[in-house]
């Protein structure tokens, strides 16, 4: 392995440093240049305005001929005012006379260029010289004019924030911070999405074959029940069964508002299998009782029966099974007579009510 010779690397270092140092001291030293620590000569503003005149004339010049790209021909620098007070600024033009000096090796493409730059310095320059100094505003007048701002009529609308805004803020910052932990909480654990998003989808499915697997069997029910008269007899009758053992098993897992629910439908579907009344969905409770005829036994007991159904079913109040034993007797006390119609009314219509 060939070790690196230090010596070399030093030498190239020192002449680097050594160049740039020459270069400091030529620019430091050319003519018009500024040596450090001497103070510059006082000029005016009309002198700053005849020296960018001048070097507008001298750029122009160079941009089309590099013979007249001389950086002596730069003017001097010079302090406009007192530097460090209102107004007051040292103008330097170093860096036209670098311009110049690399225009006059440059390729004609890229002193144009160049030159372009420099205009356009210039011209701000010549801007900012034309355009009068502003008066510096002091403190005392700035408060004046602070204060005649916030006495304007708008300014005077301004309240303070409420314990009502306090309120708001503190829950809208719950609510926002709520939500940056379930952010969080998914960045962690990304399968909580899909798991959320899946189990929603499932859920709508499962509601909307319920609501639909429902509607069926009530269509089922109500073309059974508008067949005729002999047909529906005991479509009627084996319907009566069905609530009659939905009840049983209801009461058995102690359910008893859906076992009353039960028994009471048991009790009309058997009442209009022995042609008690024509079959009509549309009818409430109490319009079943009042189709009886009026003193009959199956009458008093549907009575309390349906006092019993509305009382739990629409009511809304808890039952046991004392409750569901008393409707049970009703209705077996219902299903007990043969035929409800009385021979004066072998059929109840609505106009009997």
């Amino acid at each position: 392995m060939v070790k690196p010779k230090t010596t070399n690397v030093r030498g190239a270092i020192a002449s680097r440093a050594a160049a740039g140092l020459l270069a400091v001291l030529s620019v430091a030293m050319a003519p018009g240049s500024v040596a450090l620590g001497e103070s510059l000569p006082a000029i005016s503003a009309a002198d700053l305005r005849a020296q960018i005149a001048s070097m507008q004339t001298l750029v122009a010049a160079c941009a089309t001929n590099s013979e007249a790209c001389d950086s002596s021909k730069v003017s001097a620098d010079g302090n406009l005012g007192e530097p460090g007070k209102d107004g007051g600024y040292a103008q330097h033009w170093i860096w036209l006379r670098t311009a110049m000096a690399e225009a006059h090796k440059a390729k004609p493409d890229a002193r144009v260029e160049a030159m372009k730059a420099a205009t356009a310095r210039l011209d701000e320059l010549e801007r900012e010289a034309a355009a009068p100094a502003a008066a510096p505003t002091t403190q005392p007048n700035a408060r004046k004019q602070v204060n005649s701002i916030l006495a304007r009529p708008e300014f005077q609308q301004v309240k303070g924030t409420s314990w009502l805004d306090r309120v708001a803020a503190r829950f809208w910052a719950a609510i926002a911070s709520l939500f940056r932990g379930a952010g969080a909480v998914g960045h962690s654990a990304p399968w909580i999405g899909p798991l959320l998003e899946w189990g929603f989808f499932l859920t709508a499915a499962a509601g909307l074959a319920f609501v639909i697997l429902r509607a069926l069997a009530q269509q089922r029910l109500q073309v059974k029940l508008s067949t005729g008269p002999t047909a529906n007899a005991a479509i009627w009758n084996r319907e009566s069964t069905d609530w009659a053992e939905h009840a049983e098993k209801r009461a058995a897992m102690q359910d008893w508002r859906e076992a009353l629910h039960g028994l009471y439908w048991a009790a009309i579907l058997h009442l209009e299998s022995r042609r008690a009344w024509r079959h009509d969905p549309s009818r409430t409770p109490r319009e079943y009782v009042r189709l009886l005829p009026p003193g009959s036994e199956q009458r008093d007991a549907l009575a309390r029966l349906t006092r019993t159904f509305e009382r739990v079913w629409y009511g809304l109040e808890s039952s046991n099974g004392t409750e569901y034993r008393e409707a049970r007797a009703l209705y077996e006390r219902i299903t007990a007579v043969a035929n409800p119609a009385t021979a004066s009314a072998p059929l109840a219509t609505e106009g009997a009510a």
